[in-house]
């Protein structure tokens, strides 16, 4: 779990970035289901449970935004989740490192700035990661292109998960949220054009234009 981006005011704004080191948090993929979840998505973490989540966790720096993950068909909700974000190297690197537990209703989006280079975007590793996450990847447009389940590893190789496409923006979860919601490739990440709570929508990316 690791990986950069810019905020124009109340917007988090992903364009594409250059990563030539890992990324903390992830293991095998796993391929998305391919039969339609008819669970209701879970339940969102408020505020203050997502601010409690950052304080306890030594992550009460970051940013935080609503995430949505809709289905592609049908535009409907799956999987809705406050998050912190993390959009600096140093922030990406660190993810959801030593975090004993991820709340229901609770994630960490991480974010690109600038051009990919040559090589794509980072993989992520579970390096030090203390318990299982799923992980979604979306392009800047918000087009989901992979998802898959990581295990936590505790030494040096860690094996590392990428969607095997490029990708943009990445938002983990704790593991088993995407199976019981059904998220998979096709569908759409969008998020709040403000913090948690906020009332309007917008895509991942876009152009920064300053």
């Amino acid at each position: 779990m690791s990986p950069s981006s810019r905020r124009a005011r109340h917007r988090v704004v992903v364009v594409l970035a250059v990563a030539a080191t890992l990324v903390g948090g992830c293991t095998p993929s796993a391929a998305p289901s391919d039969t339609p979840s008819d669970v209701a998505p879970p339940a969102r973490s408020d505020r203050g449970s997502l601010a409690a989540f950052a304080a306890t966790n030594g992550l009460d720096g970051l940013a935080a935004t609503t995430v949505r993950v809709t289905a592609g068909a049908t535009g409907t909700t799956r999987l809705q989740v406050d998050a912190l974000v993390a959009d600096t190297r140093a922030t990406r690197a660190r993810g959801l490192q030593q975090v004993p537990d991820v709340p229901a209703g609770v994630g960490m989006l991480f974010v690109f700035d600038g051009p990919a280079g040559p090589a794509g975007r980072p993989g992520f590793w579970m390096l030090d990661t203390l318990v299982p996450l799923d992980i979604v990847f979306a392009t800047a447009a918000g087009d989901v292109v992979g998802t898959a389940t990581m295990q936590p590893c505790t030494a040096r190789p860690c094996p590392t998960t990428h969607p095997g496409v490029p990708y943009d923006v990445a938002l983990e979860v704790a593991a088993g949220t995407l199976a019981t919601a059904g998220v998979r490739s096709g569908d759409r990440l969008v998020l709040h054009a403000g913090p948690p709570d906020g009332s309007e929508d917008g895509p991942i990316g876009g152009a920064d234009g300053g």
